[in-house]
């Protein structure tokens, strides 16, 4: 009898065992996080989703404004995420004192990478500091300084791909900036930025590379 209530009570651990251990491989299953899925999205400022860059944003924006005349013309060109989109300004120069810029502005869904409609803000008040020499009609797009730019960069890529990217005409020199990393900020007297390139508006010779220390 003794031996009979042993072979009981051990059947009984046996199952209770069993069973704790096939509902915590459950609750495993059910709650660990899918390593690979996560490897495939990144953060943009806390929101997961696809790893779109602030150049590709670029492109994809440069693209929606194929049908424009002034395409090709220079200017600036700012990059920022701003709400969930980014949001791409297109600033055409209209004259050498840039009093005014003509203004266009895609945006562009980090997720679907789809650019949104095309606004054409008209003509907006210049950027501070932003004049062009004569002859500025001559003088290469932003978008291809930028292009130079990046070749020039030669694969350096330690800058924040999400941050605010800039391409700006100043008399007859571009200044491609690229931002710090996104966990840095800029040290006292230190550059504010990760990397800004300066390209000749009228050759596209590329002038200088200037790297934060």
């Amino acid at each position: 009898m003794k031996f009979f209530h042993f072979l009981l009570n051990s059947s009984v651990v046996v199952i209770v065992s069993t069973l704790g251990m096939a509902l915590g491989m459950f609750y495993w299953g059910q709650n660990t996080p899918d390593l690979q899925g996560s490897a495939a999205v990144g953060r943009i400022h806390g929101a997961a989703h696809p790893m779109l860059t602030s150049p590709q944003a670029l492109e994809i924006a440069y693209s929606a404004i194929k049908d424009s005349a002034e395409r090709e013309k220079p200017g600036d060109i700012v990059v920022e995420f701003i709400q969930s989109k980014y949001r791409v300004r297109f600033f055409f120069v209209v004259s050498s004192e840039r009093l005014l810029d003509h203004l266009l502005e895609v945006s562009v869904d980090p997720e679907s990478r789809l650019a949104g409609k095309v606004e054409d803000k008209g003509c907006v008040a210049g950027l501070q500091q932003r004049s062009a020499e004569d002859g500025w009609e001559t003088f290469l797009s932003g978008k291809r300084a930028f292009d130079l730019s990046v070749e020039a960069l030669k694969g350096f890529d330690n800058y924040d791909k999400q941050g605010k990217l800039s391409i700006e005409l100043r008399k007859s020199t571009y200044y491609v900036t690229f931002p710090l990393p996104h966990n840095e900020q800029p040290q006292p007297l230190a550059a504010a930025y990760a990397v800004q390139i300066w390209v000749d508006a009228r050759s596209g010779k590329v002038l200088k590379v200037l790297v934060a220390s």
